[in-house]
């Protein structure tokens, strides 16, 4: 669906990314947040190079990446705080939280805010990596590990007890996974205590495994709530998502298909914080509305918006909690407005909403393959938000 002059410009511009190799397919979308009209939502491109391969559509479904850290562990946090059961002041050591084991190693000060801020004092990634050999779990020494959740008591236990920051909280800003690993438990843990799921949903099911409580609260409270019924972590259909790249040297031995391509994620069984969401445009842009539009205040409304999406400190990074803005050197919304928040993905993906104008917009792409190293979608997403903001400027939509 479309409206002019997005239906004329906008599919000569994604064609011109698939030519150019930016990804094999997209499936992208722009909505004017204040009338809820859809601008543009379309799809281009196949699941590979290969003219054989299958054809992307609005339906397919992508791995999402660090977009997950928006669809998931941010609003859900966005949501427990503004229903009283998080404090963005809470220190994660807490009792109420993960308790004073998480203490040790120097992480007694970091708190909620902290990890949404990205300065928790994390480095950005855990080492040795929780899918690597040297990890202490079985699972790992696999050829072909499964992606189950074998690994994540020793994920959880090494967390409290053995990942050390190395700056001190609040004082730098290093983007690290590791802060929404450490909150999605933190989520998991008050959700569970506070008994705000009935049941666990596949493909978790242990009440007292924090991920599976997670899981089980942005299924049925958030993204049920959306109607975002293409949303979830692992995928059921495989045949809809885009593959990502071949990974043989190392980790999986495979094509990634149908399952997370980050390998924290998937030691994780597939579910985290910081990666492991698969979507399709329409849910994106559901979620997009919500945020911009304040079509659910029960679960985020107008004031909470505002405290998540407001540049927190500049002079140390252009970040919101947890969400980044438009208002520094890396202009990944393109010419929104300095107040446009955002969130990109490793695998091409983007989130964009710019609250002076009322345009969200939702970028789905498989960029990374054939290769890990292909990185065009940089260049791109900027280059789709201008097309599309200029658009919206010189119409009457």
């Amino acid at each position: 669906s479309c409206v002019e002059p997005f239906c004329t410009e906008v599919p000569k511009n994604l064609t011109d990314a698939v030519f150019q190799h930016a990804a094999p397919g997209m499936s992208v979308g722009a909505i004017n947040t204040t009338s809820g009209k859809a601008l543009f939502i379309g799809s281009v491109g196949r699941h590979t190079y290969d003219d054989e391969s299958a054809i992307v559509t609005e339906h397919s479904r992508f791995d999402m990446a660090s977009c997950s850290k928006i669809m998931g562990a941010t609003t859900a946090a966005a949501v427990l705080v503004q229903k009283g059961l998080l404090g963005l002041d809470d220190f994660v050591a807490s009792e109420k939280l993960l308790g004073p084991k998480f203490a040790s190693q120097g992480k007694g000060e970091i708190k909620i805010r902290n990890l949404l801020l990205h300065n928790a004092g994390y480095p950005p990634d855990p080492i040795p990596g929780y899918s690597s050999t040297t990890f202490p779990c079985k699972n790992n020494q696999h050829y072909h590990p499964g992606q189950n959740f074998d690994c994540v008591p020793a994920i959880y236990e090494d967390l409290l007890l053995n990942q050390k920051i190395v700056t001190p909280p609040g004082s730098h800003f290093v983007y690290s996974d590791l802060s929404m690993i450490t909150l999605m438990f933190v989520v998991g843990k008050v959700v569970k205590d506070n008994n705000l799921v009935s049941a666990m949903i596949e493909p978790c099911f242990d009440a007292d495994n924090y991920e599976c409580q997670y899981n089980a609260f942005l299924r049925t409270d958030i993204w049920g709530k959306l109607s975002m019924v293409n949303t979830s972590f692992v995928p059921r259909d495989a045949e809809v998502t885009p593959p990502e790249w071949y990974e043989m040297d190392y980790g999986r031995h495979t094509l990634i298909k149908g399952f997370v391509s980050d390998g924290n994620a998937y030691a994780m069984g597939g579910i985290s914080g910081h990666a492991g969401v698969f979507t399709n445009v329409h849910d994106a842009l559901r979620l997009m509305k919500m945020w911009m539009f304040n079509t659910n205040p029960e679960l985020i409304n107008a004031q909470t918006v505002k405290t998540f999406t407001t540049v927190a400190n500049l002079t140390q990074s252009s970040r919101a909690l947890g969400w980044d803005t438009n208002d520094q050197s890396y202009r990944w919304c393109g010419s929104m407005s300095n107040k446009a928040y955002l969130h990109i993905g490793f695998t091409g993906t983007e989130l964009c909403g710019d609250p002076v104008t009322g345009v969200a917009t939702a970028i789905l792409a498989n960029g990374r393959y054939p290769d890990f190293s292909a990185d065009k979608m940089t260049w791109y997403r900027p280059l789709f938000n201008t097309l599309i903001h200029d658009l919206y400027a010189g119409s009457k939509h």
